[in-house]
C-alpha cells in the first residue's frame, strides 16, 4: 500500500500536482477531501484520524470506484478557480467537495495521494514521522498576487485551519492589523515549515511546469505517459488588477523563509512579466 501526503503554499501548485498524479495509470490524487476543520487539535490524534480516513478512502476506491474530493461534475480537476469574476472582481470557484468517480483499472498497490495545505503544514512535525509527505512551493510574488484574486481567508492574511492547529500562528496574526503584513507572516510560516520538515521532498511549481510533470512523477516512481500540457502562469493576466509592485516591494523588504527558494531576482522576473501583462 502506497499512501502519499501532498502539501504546500496555497495557490502554489498543489492542485496542479494532483492533476499530474491523476494522469498516471497507477495512482489517484485527492484534492482537499477531508473536512480538516473537524480534526482534533491534539496533533497525535489528528494524525491518527487522518490515517484512518486515508485507509477508508483507499477501500472506497477499490470497492466502489468513487471517493470524496474537491471536484467538478463528479470528476477530479486541476484548479479550484476559473477565469470568471464575481461583482467584486474576484475569481469564482468552480469546484466543491463531492464524490468523484475513479474510472481506471488500478493495480492492487496503487499510489494514493491526498492533498491539504494549511492542515498538513501545521501537522508536519508529526506527519513526517508516520507518512511520506511531499511539498510544493511557488514564486512568492505569484502566490501573493493569486491570493488577492480569490475569495479565500488567505486574501485577508488568515488561515483558519492552520491557526486552529498552531495557536502561535494565530497569536502572531491577531497582533498584526494590516492584511498584507499578515499575508507575509502566513507566507513565511508555510515556507519555513516546509523547508524545516521536508528539506529533501520539496518541488518548485516552476520545475513542475518545466518538466511537464515528470519531476513529480519521477520522484514518486510513477510513469507519466502522454504530455499533460502544463504552462507557466506566474505572470497570469488574471493578476492584472493587483498592485503587484506593492507586493514585490514588500517581499524585497522582508526577510522571509521564501528566500531559501526564491531570490529577489526571481521575484523581479515575475514582476516584469506582470508589468507586461498590464500593458498588454
Amino acid at each position: 500500500m502506497r499512501d502519499i501526503l501532498l502539501t504546500g503554499v496555497p495557490r502554489g501548485g498543489t492542485t496542479l500536482a494532483c492533476h499530474v498524479i491523476n494522469q498516471c495509470a497507477e495512482s489517484v490524487a485527492l484534492v482537499e477531501p477531508y473536512d480538516v476543520a473537524s480534526l482534533p487539535v491534539d496533533p497525535h490524534d489528528a494524525c491518527s484520524r487522518l490515517g484512518e480516513w486515508i485507509a477508508g478512502s483507499r477501500a472506497g476506491i477499490v470497492n466502489d470506484g468513487a471517493v470524496c474530493s474537491w471536484g467538478r461534475d463528479g470528476q477530479l480537476h486541476d484548479n479550484h478557480f476559473g477565469t470568471a469574476l464575481d461583482e467584486r472582481g474576484l475569481r469564482i470557484s468552480t469546484a466543491s467537495r463531492q464524490d468523484v468517480a475513479v474510472q481506471k483499472a488500478l493495480p492492487e498497490e496503487f499510489l494514493l495521494a491526498v492533498k491539504h495545505n494549511a492542515a498538513f503544514v501545521a501537522l508536519l512535525p508529526w506527519l513526517v514521522r508516520s507518512h511520506t509527505v511531499f511539498g510544493v512551493v511557488r514564486n512568492p510574488l505569484s502566490v501573493l498576487a493569486s491570493w488577492h484574486t480569490v475569495d479565500l481567508p488567505v486574501r485577508q492574511g488568515r488561515v483558519p485551519v492552520g491557526e486552529r492547529l498552531d495557536p502561535e500562528l494565530a497569536r502572531r496574526l491577531d497582533g498584526e492589523p494590516e492584511a498584507l503584513a499578515r499575508q507575509l507572516i502566513v507566507l513565511d510560516w508555510f515556507f519555513l515549515r516546509l523547508s524545516r520538515y521536508l528539506p529533501r521532498r520539496i518541488l518548485r511549481y516552476e520545475e513542475l511546469i518545466e518538466t511537464q510533470g515528470r519531476a513529480l512523477s519521477g520522484a514518486l516512481g510513477l510513469h507519466l505517459g502522454a504530455p499533460v500540457g502544463l504552462s507557466l502562469r506566474n505572470g497570469n493576466r488574471l493578476y492584472a488588477s493587483v498592485d503587484h509592485r506593492e507586493l514585490a516591494d514588500a517581499l524585497y523588504r522582508t526577510p522571509g523563509a521564501w528566500r531559501s527558494f526564491y531570490s529577489d531576482g526571481d521575484v523581479e522576473s515575475v514582476a516584469r512579466e506582470l508589468d507586461l501583462g498590464k500593458r498588454g
